[in-house]
């Protein structure tokens, strides 16, 4: 009778181990899941304040008219390629 409950408790115990451990690998999944999304918000974040600040540069050195003025000729060039491409 004595080995039957020695073995139980053996049970009981492995079962609780085991439900820990499950348990601990779900927590640690879940926190690196809500990292991954906070860094993804950051990285985000940190993006647009960088275009905010490039524009705001640009508009206040005057560079903004020049460069909308390359990006449409450079535009225009890769148009004009891709209509020498396609003959």
């Amino acid at each position: 009778m004595m080995t039957f409950w020695k073995k139980r408790d053996k049970e009981i115990t492995d079962l609780k181990r085991r439900k820990d451990k499950v348990e601990k690998e779900l927590r640690r999944r879940l926190e690196e899941e809500r990292e991954a999304v906070l860094q993804k918000k950051r990285l985000e974040f940190i993006m647009q304040q960088s275009e905010i600040y490039a524009h705001f540069m640009a508009k206040k050195l005057g560079i903004s008219e020049e460069l909308k003025k390359q990006a449409t000729e450079e535009e225009e060039e890769d148009e004009e390629r891709l209509e020498i491409d396609e003959h």
